[in-house]
């Protein structure tokens, strides 16, 4: 859009200097034919209006020159912005990928080791050494460590459990989704 205002301006500037040069040559003929038809007064008048009109045309290209420097300066912006903006983006993605990566590790940390499924309630039972199993897989020993298992419940697990995504229930569905969704 700045370099069709640019374009445009320089086309005014362009017609003026016509116009005027076209006006200055009539007031050189007249005065080198000395025609009577145009008097003092008519020649004045039309050197006032063409120095009006230099006046105006250096104005103009006074404006087009200010322009062009504002557009070097909205353009070194904006080739700041996108490097700015490029380098959040970057920072982002690396965020979502440590994320990413910490949530997959606490969900591994949480399967129960029978039915390899994570958990999506609490209690979850852990044994002496710290090996968790689900409600639904506690048995006598545990099945990491085969030690005997007590009634030791990780709240750790249950806390961790509630904000993880959990993996679609329907077959063939990959999809992560937020306990308070999956148990709709």
């Amino acid at each position: 859009m700045e370099a069709k205002l640019v374009k445009s301006n320089n086309n005014y500037v362009e017609t003026k200097k016509r116009k005027l040069q076209n006006e200055k040559q009539v007031v050189e003929d007249v005065d080198e034919k000395g025609n009577e038809d145009y008097g003092e007064k008519e020649t004045e008048l039309v050197s006032n209006k063409i120095q009006k009109l230099q006046e105006h045309i250096y104005l103009i290209e006074q404006e087009n020159d200010v322009m062009k420097k504002d557009r070097v300066v909205i353009t070194n912006d904006r080739d700041a912005l996108k490097k700015e903006r490029d380098a959040i983006k970057k920072d982002r993605d690396a965020i979502k990928k440590d994320s990413d990566t910490f949530k997959e590790i606490c969900r591994v940390q949480v399967e129960c080791p029978v039915c390899l499924e994570v958990p999506t309630s609490g209690p979850v039972h852990v044994c002496p050494n710290g090996h968790l199993v689900c409600s639904t897989c506690k048995a006598a020993s545990c099945p990491t460590c085969r030690t005997k298992m007590f009634s030791g419940k990780s709240l750790l697990a249950v806390t961790v459990i509630e904000n993880l995504e959990h993996k679609c229930r329907h077959e063939d569905c990959e999809k992560l989704l937020p306990l308070e969704e999956y148990k709709l």
